[in-house]
């Protein structure tokens, strides 16, 4: 039997953009020497009246909808980081189409610094755990090792290696 207790943390609506197949890919400042996670969600973005603005208009009600506030946190979903891809920030413009942001919210993040482009392959488990706060601010870990047994890819294999292609053609990288 396979657990882990070590997380990454990011916002719920990505994670859950992830979990559900809408994108392969965190835009990142550094690059990861992790080779698989759990994706563990905050939610503190929300508190702002202007989140919705680093999501792209046509995922506003996804976002609101798995943006839910409250004091539980729910972990659903593994991550195998399957490549890092180093890219200036003039490249990161041709990945819109595979992530739920803005381009203006990925540049204010990025802020003229190189990218990092993490390649994930998600994975659901078999049952969600509720789990308390998590220590770290980006990389965590919770209280109890979660199993990862019977977790389903969220994709098909097909499915994950024609996006991973698309990304890399888009880049120029195939």
């Amino acid at each position: 039997m396979v657990k882990t207790n070590e997380c990454v943390k990011e916002w719920q609506a990505t994670i859950e953009a992830l979990g559900q197949g809408k994108q392969t890919i965190f835009i990142r400042v550094y690059p990861t020497n992790k080779d698989g996670f759990l994706l563990y969600p905050t939610k503190n973005y929300t508190i702002k009246d202007t989140y919705l603005q680093g999501f792209k208009k046509e995922n506003h009600d996804f976002v609101e909808s798995n943006s839910q506030s409250g004091s539980g946190i729910e972990i659903k979903y593994y991550a195998d980081c399957v490549d890092v891809i180093e890219l200036p920030l003039n490249k990161l413009r041709s990945l819109n189409k595979f992530h739920i942001w803005t381009t203006d919210h990925v540049k204010s993040y990025i802020k003229n610094r190189k990218a990092y482009v993490w390649i994930l392959r998600v994975y659901e488990l078999e049952s969600p755990e509720n789990v308390t706060t998590a220590t770290g601010q980006i990389y965590a870990r919770i209280n109890k090792n979660i199993d990862l047994t019977n977790m389903k890819p969220v994709l098909t294999d097909q499915e994950f290696n024609d996006s991973f292609k698309k990304i890399k053609k888009v880049l120029n990288l195939i």
